[in-house]
């Protein structure tokens, strides 16, 4: 159902499939959507053709493009590590490398983390402290903001969507990208989340869960 009040909405990245996937949710829901792309030919037509979405090219490292593609949002989806001053809300795509005390410990969590830690250290490096700057930079600047934490994606039909912690409630490692999508399109579109500042481990779970 779409929402009663339309959102701008700004996601940064938006040409890889669980970007796609989510442009098309937020349209469906009739918010009007900016999409950041390096490569907006990448777009399939049934984006690019709605009246409510409007392109800008360019990529992160590009500060006018970028300014210009911000400017009048009411909240940004960051695919990729982002913090900016000056809008409303700031929902950011994370890892389970992102500790948050509320976790529980995890055998299957802390062997895929140790896997990361080894064969990709700097990008692992690289999500822990953009999750640092949450804390610090985007609390100081007053903004709402909420790490989603993922795990593995999966592409299979969509079930239920659980937020939660590391080890709790059924927690599972598991997220299929149509739940993301699903996800983030509620979440933006409640008047009061539970999880503004907070690091939400997002998973799918059977339907009856």
């Amino acid at each position: 159902m779409a929402s009663a009040s339309p959102k701008k909405v700004l996601i940064l990245g938006a040409a890889g499939p669980t970007a796609l996937l989510t442009v098309r949710k937020f349209l469906l829901h009739n918010h009007i959507v900016t999409v950041y792309a390096r490569n907006p030919s990448k777009l399939p037509t049934d984006i690019t053709s709605s009246k409510n979405l409007k392109i800008v090219r360019g990529d992160l490292t590009e500060t006018q493009a970028l300014t210009t593609a911000i400017d009048g949002q009411d909240v940004t989806s960051l695919f990729s590590a982002l913090t900016s001053a000056g809008i409303k809300q700031i929902i950011a795509t994370g890892t389970t490398s992102i500790h948050d005390p509320e976790d529980n410990f995890s055998f299957v969590a802390f062997i895929a983390l140790a896997f990361i830690w080894i064969i990709a250290h700097a990008a692992w490096k690289d999500i822990v402290t953009f999750g640092k700057l949450f804390d610090t930079e985007a609390t100081a600047a007053g903004l709402d903001w909420t790490i989603f934490r993922l795990g593995f994606l999966g592409n299979k039909e969509s079930q239920s969507t659980k937020a939660g912690y590391v080890a709790k409630d059924g927690w599972s490692l598991m997220i299929q990208r149509e739940n993301i999508a699903n996800w983030l399109v509620a979440e933006m579109e409640k008047d009061n989340s539970e999880w503004i500042r907070k690091r939400p481990a997002i998973w799918s779970a059977s339907k009856a869960a």
